[in-house]
């Protein structure tokens, strides 16, 4: 009980003094959206299945207010027709100007088992980055391996800048493997108060 107080001592001044910046919960698409104003994708079935969104068993796109990717292999194929795990979920430009404390979470979750195996092989990954004035891609979440009904919400401290962007790659190359991720939320914890002498 005291861990839980402290916990909710050290958290309460920053819940208090954030502000959501930009946020995307995927919850007013119907399913099967696949591109939207505040972001784009891209994808392809490697394995010559067919289109993303077409075949039986396979999927791209929200679902029940998540985004799903099922038998999804990738847009670079690989020998033995298999595909890297580079599909594409690519935010707008969010603009952070004027902000200082920034930060992005995101909740991620699998459901069967993803192995983390050389593309080819068998090989599924889910890695989110971001990216602040066209400057270099930083992941936050990875996942290369995990047993079915995995959950996590990752969070990240990013700093500051003019142009936000954030960019989910992921793949997996069997019909019961399925990554989702959802609640991609940029918030600040500083303070808008404004003191006068």
């Amino acid at each position: 009980m005291k861990n839980i107080l402290l916990y909710f001592t050290i958290l309460i001044p920053y819940f208090i003094n954030s502000q959501v910046i930009w946020v995307e919960d995927f919850s007013t698409y119907p399913n099967g959206t696949q591109n939207a104003i505040k972001w784009t994708t891209n994808a392809n079935n490697c394995d010559a299945d067919g289109p993303p969104g077409t075949v039986a068993d396979n999927y791209w796109g929200t679902f029940n207010g998540e985004f799903r990717c099922e038998d999804i292999e990738g847009l670079t194929c690989c020998s033995g027709g298999q595909g890297e795990a580079d599909n594409l979920w690519l935010s707008e430009d969010i603009s952070i100007v004027g902000y200082t404390k920034i930060y992005i979470s995101m909740s991620t979750r699998v459901q069967g088992n993803v192995e983390c195996a050389p593309c080819g092989s068998g090989g599924d990954l889910l890695e989110a980055s971001y990216q602040i004035d066209g400057g270099p891609w930083i992941p936050f979440v990875t996942i290369c391996g995990a047993a079915s009904g995995f959950f996590s919400t990752d969070c990240i401290y990013v700093g500051m800048g003019n142009i936000l962007k954030i960019r989910v790659l992921l793949g997996n190359q069997a019909n019961d493997e399925v990554y989702y991720f959802d609640d991609v939320t940029v918030y600040t914890t500083q303070s808008n108060v404004i003191y006068h002498n």
